[in-house]
């Protein structure tokens, strides 16, 4: 069924669901979402949120589970605001505390969850779909129509973005990796890198003579104080005739994206190419396989009954398989243009079946009521 083997299942806070993943899936990562862990002590955050609101406890709690980069650093971040709003017995922080295992992202470093803190993505749209489509007293025949068009508006909006990809993107640099990236990543994770990519110019890097060839310490320029507890210093190994990287921060093999302090050893290294390993086909260009179809258009069915549009979708899949296949190698590309030139010439001119509903039809099929 699947190629791979599930490694991290992401969860609310369910008991019955916990211990069937455990038998079901065992050996497997099950991380719970952070959004309902902090949301069922909402009435006590917000309390402290409210007494310590001169003092931005909201932002540095926030901060604190968002921005630690490994678990000592969360531990520490942790026992410093503890400290200074002296919270040593608070019940709801110290529960949050407990779990911490099991919904704060640095735990989970070795484990590819793929950007997904909590399952509030999936929720959202949920939340669209009551909010802007349906409520409490929708019909069920305008339900059904309400979820079609929830859908045609989803994949307008992908299609969108799809278009507006295959411009040719600007790089605010000329790094060779950039540039490949720039045409790779999709529009808002070309973004992103390109943020982490300034951010990295921040960090300074030497080599690391304690460890070895090919390993570098990378380390902030500006220390702040605000941040007594951050890690100052990472260790990176980057073997460039080998296409061998990692940073003992893991963000990319907790996110499959690139961090701060290997950007800034591509650039040290003078890397050209980012190996095709470290790319995600999820955040490239080319990660949506099937063409949206506009619904606007009148359904035009065949004599078989099928609609214009399906026999479309069949006929890109199968020729999409022709053309990748087709463009590997000189007999192959041959074939292929001689195969497709002997089927065009076949079916040409046979005669056109497709057209719009007809009324009587519909007629015919409210009075027979199947």
């Amino acid at each position: 069924m699947v190629k791979n083997r599930t490694k991290c299942i992401l969860t609310d806070e369910d008991t019955a669901m916990e211990a069937a993943i455990k038998k079901e899936f065992p050996g497997i990562t099950h991380k719970i979402c952070r959004w309902h862990v902090v949301n069922r002590l909402s009435s006590e955050l917000n309390k402290l949120y409210e007494r310590y609101k001169k003092r931005d406890f909201k932002q540095k709690f926030n901060s604190v589970l968002n921005h630690p980069l490994t678990p000592w650093e969360f531990e520490a971040a942790w026992n410093n605001l503890i400290a200074e709003f002296k919270l040593e017995e608070n019940t709801a922080l110290q529960s949050l505390y407990d779990q911490r295992k099991r919904y704060i992202p640095v735990y989970f470093k070795g484990d590819y969850c793929g950007r997904m803190a909590s399952t509030q993505r999936s929720e959202s749209t949920n939340f669209i779909m009551k909010k802007c489509f349906v409520g409490k007293k929708t019909a069920l025949h305008r339900f059904a129509k309400q979820v079609l068009n929830f859908l045609h508006t989803r994949r307008m909006k992908e299609g969108a973005e799809t278009y507006h990809g295959t411009s040719k993107t600007l790089t605010k640099t000329k790094w060779e990796f950039e540039i490949q990236m720039g045409r790779i990543y999709s529009r808002n994770v070309f973004k992103d890198f390109e943020t982490k990519l300034f951010e990295c110019t921040a960090y300074k890097i030497e080599d690391d003579t304690d460890a070895g060839r090919n390993y570098y310490l990378i380390c902030h320029t500006h220390k702040t104080t605000k941040i007594c507890w951050g890690q100052h210093k990472f260790k990176v190994r980057a073997d460039k005739e080998k296409d061998d990287f990692s940073c003992e921060c893991r963000e990319w093999e907790h996110t499959g994206l690139f961090c701060v302090h290997l950007l800034r050893t591509f650039i040290h290294i003078q890397i050209d190419k980012i190996p095709a390993k470290y790319i995600f086909k999820r955040y490239t260009k080319s990660a949506r396989r099937d063409v949206a179809f506009s619904r606007e258009d009148k359904i035009l069915t065949g004599d078989d009954g099928n609609t214009k549009n399906y026999r479309t979708k069949l006929l890109l899949k199968k020729s999409t398989k022709v053309v990748q296949a087709g463009s590997m190698s000189k007999a192959a590309f041959e074939r292929a243009i001689e195969g497709m030139d002997s089927v065009f010439n076949e079916i040409k001119d046979i005669p056109h079946d497709i057209g719009p509903k007809k009324k009587h039809d519909r007629k015919k099929y409210n009075r027979t009521g199947i």
